[in-house]
């Protein structure tokens, strides 16, 4: 009897010794948190913890500390970029370069003040979500004019005085270029271009093709491309909401017609005139639209003079996303999250399946 007393005192013992140690941990942790939020609030420098890489770039191609916003000429510059994942606690926002985070790579708890924030220039085709990224995510960085702060790879900007400009006296004999790397793709531009072959002259240059242009030599690549060619297919290789890319606002530098295949609204993005766009006509009107531009020297020329009025800001010459998240951190006081991130990223991307021929 006096033995089963004895069990019976220090199993009690033992659960309330349990109970008060979670209690007071979850106490401190509390305090933790109240006064990490204090030194927040007291201190006007807002911190970006950058979680992981964009790719090969630690610093998303911004640069880290304070300076690369006064250098930027940001709104806002009173924030700071680090990967030091020491300075989690009193980090205001945390980036995640989603196409290469691992959900499993957990962080603590979030405090009140912190913003977890989604970074993506690829499309839902090159990557999927999980679950996991439901109820996790604040605020998004991406291409979508939907974003919370809208980062595209490229901008067309009106100038504010119209410029006369000499355009390049080249005798263009060749049809249509293209450089690809990526020779499988969801929107099937691979199988578009081999009808397209069928009735146009394309030369194709990379790993797709039989011309080779190194990668350490695409600025003359591009040069050779509006010396000879008079037109470039500027084909995405996701054909998903407002997804263009780089593969057009390169080429729009040059004196060469771009082709374009993709899902985004090119009226909105592009001068009316300076584009052809495959969904926007069937082959066989593609086709024709190309021989009467390509063989009258006038007509050409008119699907370049755009360039008087409007100018090419690249996302080397644009704001960087920073900018706007650090102005966004020190106004923006509105707590969201994503409950259903799928339904934003995957369903809201509204991505199809190519080839797709109007």
């Amino acid at each position: 009897m006096y033995a089963k007393l004895v069990f019976l005192c220090t199993f009690i013992f033992a659960i309330l010794t349990i109970f008060c140690t979670v209690y007071l941990a979850s106490v401190e942790d509390e305090k933790l948190k109240q006064n990490v939020l204090k030194i927040q609030q007291s201190n006007s420098t807002k911190v970006i913890l950058l979680w992981n890489s964009l790719f090969d770039s630690a610093d998303y191609y911004f640069g880290f500390g304070d300076a690369p916003f006064k250098e930027s000429h940001c709104d806002y510059t009173d924030c700071y970029v680090t990967n030091d994942k020491s300075h989690l606690l009193e980090a205001s926002a945390i980036v995640f370069h989603a196409p290469t985070y691992q959900p499993s790579q957990a962080t603590i708890a979030r405090l009140p003040h912190q913003r977890y924030v989604f970074f993506s220039l690829e499309s839902p085709e090159k990557f999927k979500t999980s679950n996991s990224f439901d109820n996790f995510f604040n605020w998004t960085i991406t291409y979508r004019t939907d974003s919370d702060i809208y980062s595209p790879y490229g901008e067309i900007k009106k100038r504010k005085k119209r410029i006369e400009k000499e355009f390049k006296k080249h005798t263009k004999d060749k049809w249509v270029a293209w450089m690809v790397s990526n020779c499988l793709t969801s929107s099937g531009r691979e199988k578009y271009v081999e009808e397209l072959r069928k009735h146009v002259p394309v030369e194709i240059y990379g790993k797709c093709g039989s011309n080779s242009c190194p990668k350490t030599q695409r600025k003359q690549c591009y040069e050779m491309i509006e010396k000879d060619y008079k037109f470039y297919l500027s084909f995405e290789n996701s054909l998903c909401k407002d997804y263009v890319t780089e593969k057009l606002f390169n080429l729009l530098q040059y004196d060469v017609i771009p082709i374009v295949y993709g899902a985004a609204d090119f009226e909105r993005i592009l001068p009316a005139n300076s584009y052809i766009n495959t969904m926007n006509h069937s082959l066989e009107e593609l086709v024709s639209i190309l021989k009467e531009i390509g063989n009258d020297p006038i007509k050409y020329q008119q699907y370049l003079m755009w360039k008087e009025e409007y100018n090419v800001i690249f996302r080397g010459g644009r704001r960087h996303p920073f900018c706007e998240l650090c102005k966004k951190l020190h106004t923006d006081s509105e707590t969201q999250v994503y409950t259903d991130f799928k339904k934003w990223w995957i369903d809201g991307s509204k991505c199809q399946k190519g080839p797709i021929y109007s």
